[in-house]
């Protein structure tokens, strides 16, 4: 953990003819030592991770039954770029199982408590069993020979000349750091008092006046995709329809807009069953099915919008206008023909009516 580490990890060193290249694959290597270190290993020797094979086969296969429900979103998907590999899912759940215990010290109440409680009680086991793997991972870990290298007797490096130097540069970097983030909350302060006192439309006027170009507003999050917003509404574990959470309750009503609107442009109708086994399969060809047509749709009325959010707008407006009552006919012949099949409730499916223009 010497000078030459912080200079290198990130690409610091400026004489690398490829910094991207040297970022991408220099920085996670770095970091792994660095962690070994901290964490009183052999920054050259590789860690073992922990996985159920220490268990015997009747434990190891109900392990991987509650793992199955409480990844479903991730695991038995047609598609297989969207499976996530059944090894990381194994040690993912070894690790949860051993840190159970103070996960639920820390918070009983947490999402990953609940979750993890409530996909052993599906599974018919119960929390005494969760307890019991946890503890037999936790003796297996503490039982693992490491390696050990015969050192030399330890010596006081703290008064070598070059560890006094470099401890002085780190010092240098830090108290550097400090002052760049100490301008940064400064920057932040100004900018946010001054668009409290700014009232909405002299921004664009002082600009003008300044003959400075208006500065673009930097996105926070990356666009919602339609399918990932139908995927979410229809697959997400628990369902979106059933959550009562009051911090998540206008992205519920966006969701189900978007939904809504998705359904329109489904001419075949469409039928999904919670229980089947391809559901989410299901869900993700409906997602890009809708997704298609309902853009193509709003590029014939010149609308170039693609994350849902946008296009929420976008259809708002077009159904307001009257432009979408025959989609809205045509859905709800389907509807009374029984060609729909919506696993959601109805008072989250029967949102969409016709609107009389004049």
């Amino acid at each position: 953990m010497g000078v030459q580490w912080i200079f290198d990890r990130g690409a610091w060193n400026m004489t690398a003819t490829n910094k991207a290249f040297a970022y991408v694959f220099n920085t996670p290597s770095e970091d792994h030592k660095v962690a070994r270190v901290l964490r009183c290993r052999d920054p050259e020797t590789k860690v073992p991770l922990l996985s159920s094979d220490s268990f015997d086969s009747d434990t190891q296969t109900s392990i991987r039954s509650v793992a199955s429900a409480l990844f479903v979103t991730s695991l038995g998907l047609k598609t297989a770029q969207y499976n996530v590999n059944a090894w990381v899912v194994d040690t993912l759940m070894a690790y949860l199982l051993r840190h159970y215990p103070e996960l639920k010290s820390l918070a009983s109440d947490g999402l990953a408590v609940q979750r993890m409680e409530a996909c052993i009680i599906e599974k018919g086991f119960c929390v005494s069993e969760l307890l019991a793997w946890s503890s037999h991972l936790g003796t297996c870990a503490s039982t693992k020979p490491e390696n050990t290298k015969t050192t030399d007797p330890p010596t006081d490096i703290t008064t070598h000349s070059m560890f006094l130097h470099q401890a002085a540069l780190i010092e240098q970097l830090i108290q550097v750091n400090q002052k760049l983030d100490t301008r940064l909350s400064t920057m932040e302060a100004n900018i946010y008092n001054k668009s409290k006192r700014t009232p909405p439309g002299d921004d664009a006027t002082e600009d003008a006046g300044n003959g400075e170009p208006p500065v673009k507003r930097r996105r926070t999050s990356a666009a919602t995709s339609l399918k990932d917003a139908c995927f979410s509404w229809y697959a997400q574990e628990p369902r979106m329809w059933s959550s009562t959470d009051a911090a998540t309750k206008q992205k519920r009503s966006n969701t189900r807009l978007v939904v809504a609107f998705m359904k329109l442009f489904l001419g075949e109708g469409f039928v999904l069953d919670g229980k089947s086994p391809q559901y989410r399969d299901g869900v993700l060809e409906l997602g890009a099915t809708a997704e298609k047509e309902l853009l193509s749709f709003l590029r014939e009325h010149e609308i170039n919008a693609r994350g849902a959010q946008n296009v929420l707008k976008s259809m708002r407006k077009l159904y307001k206008a009257g432009h979408l009552n025959a989609l809205v006919r045509r859905y709800n012949q389907l509807q009374a023909a029984g060609r729909i099949g919506d696993p959601a409730p109805a008072h989250t499916t029967n949102l969409l009516g016709e609107i009389s223009t004049p």
